[in-house]
């Protein structure tokens, strides 16, 4: 069986602030919100389940607007910390601690029990980890083992700084480049390599494209390519894909005209981009793909693979 995954981060207005140093403070505006109509739409049509990568910020409105798809099993939810602080991995044991822990009781006065974590700007530690394991979670998704995306995410980190913009990215250590591509148990010192051990916390990477080679399976990039034979997993990889919030905000709502300006993604029309989406998951479905949540694949891949 192979299996494919929807997962979309809920990284809310001030996250995108904060990426594009934006001083205006603009909190009435709510991506999750003016995203939440498109979401539907894709669940809908396309027929697949999304996991949903939930912020502090985001968590609230979204149960207002998808408590029924969680109840019916069309939404699962995972954490993306309570801050989507991108200096996660740097931080001291005890914030990140904090930012899990956190986040996780807040959900699970919801009836909800994560499983799930997705740290902000896609990376792991040891430190993490351990947290992850203590709490009882099964699977991280933190890794995108894509050079093409840390080659273009350090360019535009550079050229900000000269441009005297003070971006909230960071870059994270070239180790980071050694993932597996294959689901794996992380090492608990080193979680970007293999463990020798089976684990009870799973990694699932992003998935990145066979043709053209490390495109990584994120909204910016299959809505520029937009044909479905280039997206792909390699070879008998599971097809797991890490959409944003945003990418299924209305170019005029209220938050997609304040961020038209910044984020590529809004140029495109969002009725462009569902059909994409849905292009490439019906491509997938007659290829044998069945589209599942995060957790429900985590349960399938019982056997070590690297």
């Amino acid at each position: 069986m192979k299996f494919a995954c929807i997962s979309i981060d809920y990284d809310e207005i001030n996250d995108y602030r904060k990426i594009h140093d934006i001083s205006e403070l603009k909190d009435s505006l709510s991506i999750t919100r003016d995203s939440s109509k498109g979401i539907e739409s894709l669940i809908r049509n396309a027929k697949v389940p999304i996991t949903a990568f939930l912020t502090g910020a985001s968590y609230r409105p979204f149960f207002e607007d998808f408590m029924d798809k969680v109840k019916d099993g069309l939404a699962e939810v995972a954490n993306h910390s309570y801050s989507h602080d991108y200096a996660l991995t740097r931080s001291d044991p005890v914030y990140i601690e904090a930012q899990i822990r956190s986040l996780h009781d807040l959900i699970a006065e919801y009836g909800v029990i994560m499983k799930g974590f997705r740290s902000p700007g896609w990376h792991l530690n040891a430190e993490i980890a351990q947290v992850l394991q203590a709490v009882g979670y099964s699977y991280t998704s933190c890794f995108n083992p894509s050079r093409l995306y840390y080659a273009m995410k350090y360019i535009w980190i550079k050229l900000s700084k000269i441009t005297g913009k003070t971006p909230a990215s960071v870059i994270h250590p070239i180790d980071t480049l050694r993932t597996p591509t294959l689901p794996y148990f992380p090492d608990p010192q080193k979680p970007h390599i293999c463990s020798d051990l089976q684990q009870t916390l799973l990694e699932i990477p992003i998935s990145v494209s066979l043709i053209p080679p490390f495109v990584p399976f994120t909204g910016y990039f299959i809505f520029k390519l937009k044909n479905p034979k280039f997206i792909l997993p390699r070879h008998e990889h599971p097809a797991i894909f890490n959409l944003h919030a945003l990418d299924f905000v209305h170019e005029n709502s209220p938050s997609g005209r304040f961020l038209k300006s910044k984020e590529g993604v809004l140029q495109t029309p969002l009725s462009i981009r569902l059909n994409v989406l849905e292009n490439i998951i019906k491509n997938l479905k007659n290829k044998g793909y069945q589209f599942v949540t995060m957790e429900t694949l985590r349960n399938n891949l019982n056997s070590h693979s690297a």
